[in-house]
Parts: structure tokens; C-alpha cells; sequence
């Protein structure tokens, strides 16, 4: 009932919130242990989403810094159903099995570490390897040895990322690809999913994030893992910003633009833009860059708040691959006319951002995210 209750008073309402809440818990006649449960609940109701979808599930650190900040496993439970009802009841599309997916596994790495604590890394390595057990059972008996192989190929942060019925795709799609560059387009309901087997090369992303976001198309999320020999795996949700469901011609069309662009040397970016009418909504949203140092410690993670448009990822992975850096990964979150945009961030050597040059990408990013006068 209260968890939103600040959303009308200035400053962040999750922190405006808690007294409100736990003032009332009192006043409802609750022990003040109690309210003060509620307080932490409403204080703490946005963490667990954020840190599911931002942050890299299978780096150590990041699970126990977020354990840390619930303590125990009675909250994590509490805060565990608060955030399922939280994102459910905004409205009937909003929660999908991505999100339960990633939510599930924050918080069983959570329970674990709250449990044993000591052994997270091998904990981590462990379950990705259950991963890979309950992905093959669902695969035919004749199947599953020629899967193994593939599976294994996939970094941990793959596996910790997506459900068993995902990971069976991409499997198939790596042993489809064999030693050469493939695309394998397939709709999950109205949502066009793209897996893309490629040789890394400078501007990849943001060269296939350009065509998937053009002619009005919205990429709903994107990640982005290396594999061995210089490999990337690229996959991209899609649907159309328009209202309209994409058909199966649209697959095949999206498909062959993505073909020439993975044998290609370079990408010209010629494709014709989708322009939109910024409108007052737009102009409320504040743009605002930052770096999340507690997202991974493997890689430097970017944080883009902008007024949500048509090919805004594309510009920002654009940013990123003029700077020489190469993107590990990325996430989309939209909340009305306000885009989320988070990318994962290394240098060509696969090291971390210096201070000198996370300051001038995020200089970068910033004026990307600003509206243009004359869109």
C-alpha cells in the first residue's frame, strides 16, 4: 500500500517513503520492530529490481554486496514478493519470464551466500553448471551430447542470465553456426528475438543495434558475450514501436540486413532513421550519465537515463565504439517516456575504464542523451 507513497513529494521516493511508511505502521498500532520492517521494505523496494536487470549476476561481488544490504534471509524473502508484486501490478505486460528469470537467480545466489557466505565464487560455478544440466534435459537423449558441447562454450555470465528454455536456443544456434557467422531469428510472442554468432570487430554492436532499431522499431534489451576465437554472441529483442506486430516478412527482412552486416567489413549506417515529435513529457525527463561501480568488477558499467526515442541504443553503443571500446552488454528499461539504458564496458585488452576515460565517455553519452532541438 505504501511503497510509492513519496512519489508526489521531491527527492528520491524510496527514501521519502520509509518514515512516511513506518509513521503510519505506528499509528496503525504495529510493534515498532515491526514498522521499522516496513520502513526498510519501502526504502529498499526498487534495489532488487535494479540490481537483477543492471547488474552482472555472475560476478561474486556483485551478489555479496547486495546480500550485505539485506542481511538476512526473512527480508530477502519479504523483499523478494514486494518486488514481484511491485512489477506485476504496473500492468499486464510488464512482467515476462526474463525478468522472474533474473529475479530467481539473484535471489537464490542471495540465499546461498546468506547461508554459507564463504564459498561464492564455486557456488557461482557450481549452479552454472546446473544450468547447463537443466538445459539439456530438455533437449531429445540423441541431442544432448552434441549440445554439451556448445553449452560450454557459453561464458558463466550467459548462463547465469537466461532461463534453461533459452539456453537451449542458443546452444542450437552455436552448433547451427558451427565455425562460421550466423543469424537465428525466431518470434517469442510478438517479440522478435535475434541471436548472432559474429567475428568481433570494432562498432559490431552498435552497427547491428542501428538496423534493428530502424523504421520505428523498439529494442527492448540486448546482450552481448565473447566467446573463444574472437567470437561474439549478440542477441537482441525487437518488437514494433508502432503498435503493430512484426510478421514473418519482417523477420526475414531483418534477418538478411543483419547477414550483411556480419560479412561485412564496416557498416555504413545509411539506413533511413525513424523521426519522431519530442513533446513535453519528453522534455520532463532529466538526461543523466553515470558509472555503477557496484554493477561488475570485471568490466565498467555506464548508466543512461534519456527521454525514450526511436534508435536512442543505437547512438549511445555508437558513442561507445567511437571511443575504441568494445561493449560486453547491455540493458533496456523503459518507464513511460523515460529510457534506462545500461551498457557493460571494456577496453579492446577486455580491462577496465581508466578514471580519465570513463569521464569523457560519460561527457559523450551525455550529449548523445540530450534531445536535439531539431529532431
Amino acid at each position: 500500500l505504501f511503497h510509492d507513497i513519496a512519489k508526489g513529494k521531491e527527492g528520491d521516493h524510496s527514501l521519502v517513503g520509509a518514515p512516511l511508511a513506518y509513521n503510519y505502521c505506528l499509528a496503525l498500532g504495529l510493534h515498532e520492530e515491526q514498522a521499522k520492517f516496513v520502513g526498510w521494505l519501502v526504502k529498499m523496494h526498487l534495489v532488487m529490481a535494479i540490481t537483477s536487470q543492471r547488474f552482472d549476476l555472475s560476478d561474486p561481488d556483485v551478489i555479496q554486496g547486495f546480500a550485505e544490504k539485506i542481511s538476512d534471509k526473512e527480508r530477502l524473502n519479504y523483499l523478494f514478493l514486494l518486488t514481484v508484486a511491485d512489477i506485476t501490478a504496473v500492468g499486464p505486460t510488464v512482467w515476462n519470464d526474463w525478468k522472474g528469470g533474473l529475479l530467481m537467480t539473484l535471489y537464490r545466489e542471495t540465499a546461498h551466500y546468506l547461508l554459507r557466505g564463504n564459498d561464492l565464487t564455486h557456488g557461482i560455478s557450481q549452479r552454472a553448471k546446473g544450468r547447463i544440466t537443466q538445459t539439456l534435459e530438455l533437449a531429445p537423449k540423441d541431442e544432448q551430447l552434441h549440445l554439451q558441447t556448445y553449452l560450454q562454450q557459453l561464458p558463466q555470465r550467459a548462463l547465469m542470465h537466461y532461463l534453461p528454455k533459452e539456453l537451449l536456443v542458443l546452444s542450437r544456434t552455436l552448433a547451427e553456426a558451427g565455425g562460421n557467422q550466423y543469424v537465428h531469428a525466431y518470434f517469442d510472442q510478438e517479440i522478435a528475438v535475434f541471436s548472432i554468432v559474429a567475428n568481433e570487430r570494432q562498432g559490431l554492436f552498435s552497427s547491428l543495434a542501428e538496423v534493428l532499431s530502424s523504421g520505428c522499431l523498439d529494442v527492448l534489451r540486448a546482450q552481448a558475450f565473447a566467446l573463444k576465437g574472437k567470437r561474439v554472441l549478440d542477441v537482441f529483442y525487437v518488437r514494433s514501436g508502432e503498435g503493430v506486430a512484426l510478421m514473418d516478412d519482417d523477420l526475414l527482412r531483418l534477418k538478411k540486413r543483419i547477414g550483411n552486416i556480419i560479412t561485412q567489413p564496416c557498416f555504413s549506417g545509411s539506413l533511413r532513421p525513424c523521426h519522431y515529435k519530442h513533446h513535453v513529457l519528453m522534455e520532463q525527463v532529466l538526461p543523466h550519465v553515470r558509472v555503477l561501480p557496484q554493477a561488475s568488477t570485471w568490466q565498467t558499467v555506464f548508466e543512461v537515463t534519456a527521454a525514450d526515442r526511436p534508435g536512442l541504443l543505437a547512438k549511445l553503443a555508437g558513442i561507445i565504439s567511437a571511443a575504441n571500446m568494445i561493449i560486453r552488454g547491455a540493458s533496456v528499461s523503459t518507464f513511460g517516456e523515460k529510457a534506462v539504458d545500461v551498457f557493460f564496458v571494456t577496453t579492446m585488452d577486455g580491462a577496465l575504464l581508466d578514471d580519465s576515460s570513463q569521464q569523457d565517455l560519460c561527457k559523450g553519452l551525455l550529449k548523445e542523451a540530450i534531445i536535439s532541438t531539431d529532431a
